[in-house]
């Protein structure tokens, strides 16, 4: 639903690659929660991570937090090592700070390009991960 924000989801071997786009709703962070949540049931037998695009992302109503916090907590008890955070505004960098502090078992950075994410990350990629445009 565009009315409601989205967002895209790609797999490459252990690294996922979540992209957000414009603002969200509940409804919105409940079903990535929920497809991503399916995505990780695919390679959480090994460790996995994950580049969180929030380039294009305006955030969204405040109840979208607990989906976002729930899954944060199933993912750390799942395998996850690492998570990067490609970000333009440092509200959304401070808000999922804030969100992934509990979870200390995941290995965070941030960074102004998916570029240098990617490089980052590069032990958990396979197949075309590095040639991944996050902007397109």
């Amino acid at each position: 639903m565009l009315s409601h924000g989205h967002y895209s989801i790609h797999n490459h071997g252990q690294l996922l690659i979540v992209r957000c786009i414009g603002s969200w709703t509940n409804y919105t962070a409940r079903q990535m929660s929920q497809d991503l949540h399916r995505q990780i049931k695919q390679i959480c037998n090994q460790p996995w991570a994950v580049i969180f695009s929030t380039v294009d992302w305006e955030l969204g109503t405040p109840d979208i937090w607990l989906p976002l916090s729930k899954l944060i907590q199933w993912s750390a008890m799942h395998n996850q090592k690492k998570m990067a955070i490609v970000y333009k505004k440092r509200l959304q960098l401070i808000m999922l700070t804030r969100l992934l502090e509990p979870h200390k078992t995941i290995e965070t950075e941030a960074f102004g390009d998916e570029e240098s994410a990617l490089t980052w990350l590069a032990e958990f990629q396979t197949g075309s991960a590095k040639d991944t445009n996050l902007g397109s």
